[in-house]
Parts: structure tokens; sequence; C-alpha cells
């Protein structure tokens, strides 16, 4: 590929080269210097001079040899992914999830602090103590690490810098990045915390195109994904599926309303109906205990409904995360598909819904995500 006038716009020729041969890295994985100039159209000696300057700044590393074809092994060349590490943070009403990661995504750490919520002095002054002790367990410095996001369980403003609705997180609604970048002393983004699941899904399953997300939390959450991203809407609420009204005379939600998917899907709602903690709740289960059974059949038809007029507007991918995945067997997920099925007149196949890996930190390792994407971003490396 040849830098065009249009490409150098505001942008240096040496560095437009040096990041077309980090992108090159991080798309195609290691590569010898010879293969960069086939990949890139780079002549060597701009390969040769630019590789040297990003070995010495840290962006790249030396990888294995080549296998011989009977010369001189050349060596590869690998994207350094740990030359930066990405903080994402999940702050719930009860606790704090605490992910560390790397360039390419793979986590390094991962943590869970019980800290209650309050807007209080204590409270950051305690999340800050926290962060600074997993940073010396870690050996961490803060000039490796990008500048952190968290995920909140509210709606925040499209400039990340405060909570504009936030009912589960009491006093929370108003908060401002300022407090918690104080705490770390990094520069903090807020996120919602289901947008932010919703980002981790889409670097895992970067194929997604069209589908939404089932956050089964103790509070129940959703994203929706359009033309391969995460759709937010004019106000930054598309994909708030907890206030979908299953029942107009149901429960009352938090949010005010009244039969709010909230109030028959979430973990907690679970909780509720059966009295149990949720492991006790699916041991029950899983011993065919009978009312237990009839709590987790009503579960997944509500889930099913709501699944299926999500389906019909965007004809797209199921995903299921959060708490109550890592409980979820095969034959539940038949179940649920059989149940969308029953009533909808455009079958789906099994592999048209996907049980993901995030469990209770999707969030936080979404907002790690989040975290590094910003950076890549920034220096135009994706």
């Amino acid at each position: 590929m040849v830098a065009t006038e249009q490409a150098l716009t505001g942008l240096s020729l040496k560095e437009f080269n040096r990041r077309h041969l980090v992108k090159a890295l991080r798309e195609h994985g290691a590569l010898t210097k010879n293969q960069l100039v086939k990949v890139t159209g780079l002549s060597l000696s701009t390969v040769d001079s630019n590789v040297k300057t990003l070995l010495k700044e840290g962006l790249l590393i030396t990888g294995d040899f080549q296998e011989s074809t009977g010369g001189r092994k050349a060596r590869r060349l690998e994207f350094n992914a740990q030359y930066r590490l990405s903080v994402g943070l999940g702050i719930l009403r009860e606790a704090v999830h605490v992910v560390i990661g790397d360039l390419s995504g793979k986590v390094c750490c991962q943590e869970e602090w019980p800290l209650t919520f309050t807007n209080t002095e204590g409270y950051f002054e305690a999340l800050g103590k926290a962060f600074e002790d997993l940073l010396s367990r870690q050996g961490l410095t803060r000039s490796v690490l990008l500048p952190p996001f968290a995920a909140v369980q509210g709606l925040v403003d499209k400039e990340g810098t405060r909570v504009l609705f936030s009912p589960l997180m009491d006093d929370a609604q108003g908060l401002d990045s300022e407090r918690l970048s104080k705490a770390l002393s990094l520069p903090v983004t807020l996120c919602h915390d289901s947008t932010a699941a919703g980002f981790y899904e889409l670097w895992r399953h970067p194929e997604l195109n069209l589908g939404a997300l089932f956050l089964l939390n103790r509070n129940f959450g959703g994203a929706l994904f359009y033309e391969g991203r995460v759709l937010e809407g004019l106000q930054g609420t598309a994909g708030t599926l907890e206030h979908y009204c299953v029942n107009s005379e149901g429960e009352r939600c938090y949010c005010g309303a009244r039969g709010c998917l909230e109030t028959y899907c979430s973990a907690n709602a679970l909780r509720a109906r059966s009295g149990l903690t949720v492991h006790e709740f699916f041991k029950r289960l899983r011993e065919d205990e009978r009312k237990a059974a009839a709590i987790w059949q009503e579960y997944l038809s509500v889930l099913a409904s709501v699944a299926r007029n999500v389906l019909s507007v965007l004809d797209g991918t199921l995903l299921l995360s959060g708490y109550l995945t890592p409980f979820m067997t095969e034959a539940d997920l038949g179940t649920l598909l059989k149940l969308i099925n029953d009533n909808y007149p455009f079958k789906i196949g099994r592999e048209r819904i996907v049980l993901t890996a995030g469990g209770d930190a999707a969030p936080a390792l979404g907002a790690a995500i989040c975290s590094a994407r910003s950076y890549l971003d920034r220096e135009g490396l994706r």
C-alpha cells in the first residue's frame, strides 16, 4: 500500500509509514521484514528504519525465527500488546469489578472488590486504596496504564463525564468522572455498563453484524448491535431492554414503571421469586425440584417472548451473557430455542443463540476494551 495525498493530510509520511507497519503486524501477526515489505508495499529500507525505531520505542518486539528455506533464518517481528495496559472498572451498587488487559484484549488480571457504592469521600478513598494495592501486587506503575473506563449502572452523557440516570445506585446520579479520576490518579471516562458489555462482545465476535445482547446479571441489561457496532441511539438509551414492558400491570420496576423485563428476568427477580440464592436455586433445579422447574420455565418463557420481538426487528444473533450464564446448560438453551420458535413464523437455528464467557464481569471487561480501543483509535493503529 502506497501512501496517498489524502491519507497524508495532516499526517507526515514518517508517521503514516509507522502506523501502517504497526497495523500490519496487529492484523497479520508475526512477520519478517521481507514479509512486511510484501504486506505493506513499503521499501525494505523504509521498513528497516521504521522497525529499528519501533523496537526502540517498545511498540514492536522480536519474535521467533522463521523456518529456514535454505539460507539464513529471518527473525519475525511482533506487535507488543503489552506496550500499554488498559484498565476497566465495573462499578456496581454492592461491588467493583476491575480488569487490567493488554492491547490485544487479553486479560492480565481481574479482581472483585466488596465496596458498596456511596457518593462519599470515604468510598472514593477506599476505591483509590484498593487500586493502589492492586498495582503494587502486580508490580505496575501508572506510566504503562491507559486512561481507565468505568462502567456504571446508569446512563451517562456523551462525553463520559457525568451520570445522568441511575436509580439503581441511589446517589450516583450526577456523579462526575473527576471524583473517580482523583481517586485513581488517572483520567477516567464513564460509560453505561450494558454498552460496555456490548463492546466486549464485539471485540470477541468481530464477525457480529446484527444482534442483541441479553445481560443476565443481578439487574438485567441489554445492548443492540447494528452494522458491527453497538447501537446507542439519540439519547444513549437504545438497547435498554431491561425496561421493555412485559406486563403493564406487573410488578413495579426500579425505574417507576410496571412489568419491565427487569422484574422478570434479572437474577434478582429469580432470587425473589424462588426465595433462594442463585446457587441454591440452580442446585434444586438440577435435582428436578418441581417449584424450581416451574419458576425456571416461566423465566425462559418471558425471555423467549422478548427475544422473538427483538429478533423480528433485528433478525440477528442473540447473545446471552452475565451472572446467570455459567449456570445455564445446553438443555436450557434448547428449551429457550423451542420457546422462541413455537410462536415465531421465522424459525431460527441453535447457532443464532450464543452463550458468551463474560459472566458477571462483562461490563468491566468491556470497559477495559474501551480503554484499549480509545488508545488504538487515537494512535491510528486500529
